[in-house]
């Protein structure tokens, strides 16, 4: 009965352990304007988003891996990105 007791004890303990995520917050900036968000991030790191450029009110979506980088909206005046591939 000993043995079973302390066997159950083992397991639970062994699957009730997380992994202490591994992560760090970095300021992206933004394309000029006073406003950005990041709306995805896949596995490499690299995250999508909008911001506007120059207090302009529009957004325009951007790539940031490294460096934030402007997509360009297309001739839309808003334009967003929600997704991003996970490879």
């Amino acid at each position: 009965m000993k043995t079973g007791i302390i066997f159950i004890f083992i397991i639970f303990i062994a699957f009730s352990a997380e992994a202490t995520p591994n992560y760090s917050v970095i300021d992206i900036g933004t394309l000029g304007g006073d406003y950005s968000a990041g709306q995805a991030i896949n596995n490499y790191g690299v995250v999508t988003g909008e911001s506007n450029q120059n207090n302009n009110p529009a957004f325009v979506p951007f790539l940031y891996k490294n460096a934030i980088t402007n997509l360009g909206s297309y001739g839309y005046a808003h334009t967003y990105v929600i997704a991003i591939n996970p490879i």
